[in-house]
């Protein structure tokens, strides 16, 4: 990536950052500690570079789904870092299903982007839910 890519990102690039930021807000007023504000702190970076590092996959997924908005793309790429950080057992107690702190976000903010997608009409919360929950008792349980 060049620089004047990084100094001047395009506007989905731009759109989804303050996306991000948005949803950080939004998340943070929550009153819970163990929260989707949490889950979103551990993956914020790692979504934020991997937008500007790869704004490709951005423009390329948008055209692939016109109709989904920036906003909605992202929530798809933030509910997969969580699933990922989830699946790599770096937020797990060792040896069983039980989430450390840092996996509850994940969790939280995984079923709270899951509910953000279903009213946009990408996909049943209940379904991305049970996926999650089977994923974590296969691997850890």
């Amino acid at each position: 990536m060049g620089i004047l890519a990084r100094l001047f990102p395009g506007q989905d690039v731009r759109a989804a950052r303050q996306y991000i930021t948005q949803l950080e807000g939004e998340l943070s007023s929550a009153s819970s500690v163990l929260g989707p504000a949490l889950g979103l702190d551990v993956i914020k970076n790692k979504l934020r570079n991997y937008i500007m590092e790869h704004p490709e996959n951005l423009r390329a997924a948008k055209q692939k789904n016109p109709s989904y908005s920036i906003e909605v793309l992202t929530q798809i790429l933030a509910r997969n870092m969580a699933w990922e950080e989830l699946a790599s057992g770096r937020h797990m107690m060792v040896g069983t299903t039980a989430p450390l702190m840092t996996g509850q976000g994940l969790i939280a903010l995984h079923d709270h982007l899951a509910d953000l997608l279903e009213k946009a009409g990408v996909q049943s919360s209940k379904e991305a839910g049970a996926e999650l929950r089977g994923m974590i008792k296969a691997r850890f349980g």
